[in-house]
């Protein structure tokens, strides 16, 4: 685990706030960092998952005042154009 801090929404607004994270290969393309944000009830999991070209991150948040508990994004890489 590692200590840290970073910008996290809560009670409808932004705080830096104070969290562990902690991070573990799910399998060999499966990155999964948790960060527990220390003093609130708040744990959020980014699940990174590359496959070729492509990458899908994954955001879950355990509870939320917002409308958003979590999204994927999807993104491939761009061929390299040489001028």
């Amino acid at each position: 685990m590692k200590g840290g801090k970073s910008h996290f929404i809560k009670d409808l607004q932004i705080h830096l706030q104070e969290h562990c994270s902690y991070a573990r290969w799910m399998d060999s393309k499966t990155l999964m960092l948790t960060l527990y944000y220390i003093e609130t009830p708040y744990v959020a999991e980014y699940v990174i998952h590359f496959c070729g070209d492509m990458i899908t991150l994954d955001f879950r948040v355990n509870v939320s005042m917002t409308l958003i508990k979590g999204f994927s994004v999807k993104g491939f890489k761009l061929d390299e154009t040489k001028d």
